[in-house]
């Protein structure tokens, strides 16, 4: 486990991921660019559900198309709290970035089994960044939110990111003591998408209790998963 002291790493990361994705952007192929742009939605499929998604809010809304989909690797963000007398790790949020696989057509469940992996980004190179995932500021509390990358998405008078509220969430179907929970999100701002859905997700939970030691202690848990951006 590995802890981070001042809030202000995070700020830092945001930067620095920010900074990865301009050089990647300028790096990219104008070939890959156009690709990635004007060919149609090749894949078809949609989120592969339990049974009982239904139960925790997990369904694609009637009309609803797929936009994009990403494999997002990043880190899920806590921080600790004794204020109530028991230890307790609190959720403060995500820093991630997604790789667009939106036209594949191989089983995306892969990529989110690639994406946890070290070398990661390796394996991920010749898919460009859709977009760069973190929290921001909102009362009462941060919200998810997705800056988009240009080349992908164009900017438009509403700008090219989406900020969305939690409007449904189980836990993984798969070892849900590890991995962090699937998630039904509604967009309140930016017009990109109307829904996000987060799904296969691997690790990403917080550490036990014990581990929580001193009020406002940080870490933060490497994750990965599918995002299912719907319009």
């Amino acid at each position: 486990m590995r802890t981070s002291s001042p809030s202000c790493l995070l700020q830092i990361a945001i930067v620095a991921l920010f900074f990865i994705f301009s050089l990647q952007v300028e790096a990219m192929p104008e070939s890959s660019q156009t690709k990635t742009r004007n060919q149609s939605h090749s894949f078809d499929k949609q989120p592969d559900f339990p049974k009982n998604a239904s139960a925790y809010n997990l369904t694609i809304p009637e009309g609803s198309h797929l936009k994009y989909l990403g494999v997002g690797f990043g880190t899920q963000n806590y921080t600790c709290s004794l204020a109530s007398g028991t230890p307790l790790w609190k959720p403060v949020g995500a820093l991630a970035e997604l790789r667009d696989i939106t036209n594949i057509t191989t089983d995306p469940i892969t990529f989110a089994r690639a994406a946890i992996k070290r070398d990661a980004k390796e394996k991920l190179a010749d898919y460009p960044v859709l977009a760069i995932h973190y929290f921001v500021p909102r009362k009462p509390a941060p919200l998810p939110a997705f800056f988009f990358n240009p080349e992908i998405v164009p900017d438009d008078k509403k700008g090219d990111f989406v900020v969305a509220t939690k409007i449904g969430a189980m836990p993984s179907p798969h070892h849900p003591t590890r991995n962090v929970a699937w998630l039904a999100l509604r967009v309140i701002e930016g017009d990109v998408a109307r829904y996000v859905f987060r799904t296969n997700t691997h690790l990403g939970v917080a550490p036990s209790p014990e581990h929580c030691t001193s009020e406002g202690q940080e870490v933060d848990r490497k994750y990965s998963a599918l995002y299912w951006f719907y319009s």
